[in-house]
């Protein structure tokens, strides 16, 4: 019955699961880096799934700097088919070695449903522009992100 209802709900008024990106109110919050340290993360969404962040590591794993604000411009996007969200960000990075000059950041974050709970990570990359290749390493983040 409750599978006959939500079908309903589908067809009827197109009503799904997933959250939908909004542009009010900005997101943020405290998550784990790497399970021992932290990171400070602020999401503020804007127009057509935009949105910018900010993040303050507190410790950089040699690749990047602890306690400086890192910030990019990225977009967030709604999975209606798994009744998720997804939150990403890329940037140019002035680095610490071993990538020399520059390196490149992509940022992840999964969250389902509605739960206060993200987990995901951020992609380093030795060079400019390079988001395809093998990262030199991926630190993991999980936490509580309330919206």
């Amino acid at each position: 019955m409750k599978r006959l209802l939500l079908a309903t709900c589908w067809l009827v008024i197109g009503c799904d699961g997933a959250p939908e990106p909004s542009a009010t109110g900005a997101i943020s919050g405290e998550l784990s880096l790497e399970i021992r340290d932290t990171v400070q993360l602020s999401i503020e969404p804007r127009a057509n799934g935009e949105a910018s962040f900010e993040l303050t590591p507190s410790a950089g794993y040699g690749l990047l700097k602890a306690g400086a604000t890192i910030q990019a411009s990225g977009h967030i996007t709604a999975l209606t088919e798994a009744s998720a969200t997804l939150y990403e960000a890329e940037l140019d990075y002035d680095a610490d070695p071993p990538c020399g000059d520059v390196t490149r950041l992509g940022l992840t974050l999964h969250r389902q449903g509605n739960n206060a709970a993200v987990f995901g990570g951020i992609a380093v990359y030795c060079g400019t522009g390079v988001d395809s290749s093998v990262p030199v390493r991926v630190l993991r983040l999980a936490g509580q992100l309330p919206k």
